[in-house]
């Protein structure tokens, strides 16, 4: 559910079949990947369709961000913000205790590695990529979670799901081979400049 956003994007931004066939088959790899057996609660599912409508935001924010503010000084900013607005929650959770070195070191090294460097790359892709190309590949994140939890946690894949990695790993292929993929989003923000 969490990444119908993306794909709507991927999908409403399809301006050939190509890109079409893309988008459908990375939507196919990641159910295929998420069928587990396992129930699913009401409430969960409306979560995760809001966090996928906040994610498809996110990616048409950023490309514009990415698009007028071509150095780090939005991330930078997007941080801070973020940083602020959780401060009063972790000062009324832990007090002076986020000042101490053995809190702060560790707190420093998760936000680079969790959240500047990620978002970096995502601005980086955003400003030479369309959404609708960044949606599909996307697609890609479960897929490496997959591969992630067989190589380092012992967890086995079933056909359903290598299909499913199959499918994204095709999909994104396809999605930044497919003639003008990178080409379309400078010509994009050029028109609207």
């Amino acid at each position: 559910m969490e990444f119908l956003g993306p794909f709507a994007l991927a999908l409403f931004g399809s301006r050939r079949a190509a890109d079409l066939l893309w988008a459908c088959l990375a939507a196919a790899g990641v159910v295929l990947l998420s069928h587990s057996g396992i129930p699913l609660d009401a409430v969960g599912l409306g979560f995760a369709t809001l966090a996928g409508c906040c994610w498809g935001g996110y990616i048409l924010v950023g490309a514009r961000l990415a698009a007028r503010v071509p150095d780090g000084r939005g991330l930078a900013l997007a941080v801070t913000w973020g940083a602020l607005l959780s401060l009063p929650y972790g000062i009324a959770r832990a007090g002076s205790r986020l000042l101490d070195p053995g809190t702060l070191a560790p707190a420093v090294v998760v936000a680079v590695l969790s959240s500047v460097l990620p978002y970096t790359c995502h601005l980086e892709a955003l400003r030479r990529l369309p959404p609708r190309v960044f949606g599909v590949l996307t697609s890609l994140e479960p897929a490496v979670g997959a591969l992630v939890g067989l190589l380092l946690l012992g967890q086995h894949l079933a056909a359903p799901q290598w299909a499913g990695v199959l499918a994204v790993a095709v999909a994104a292929v396809g999605a930044v081979r497919t003639p003008g993929a990178g080409s379309e989003a400078i010509g994009e923000e050029r028109s609207e400049a």
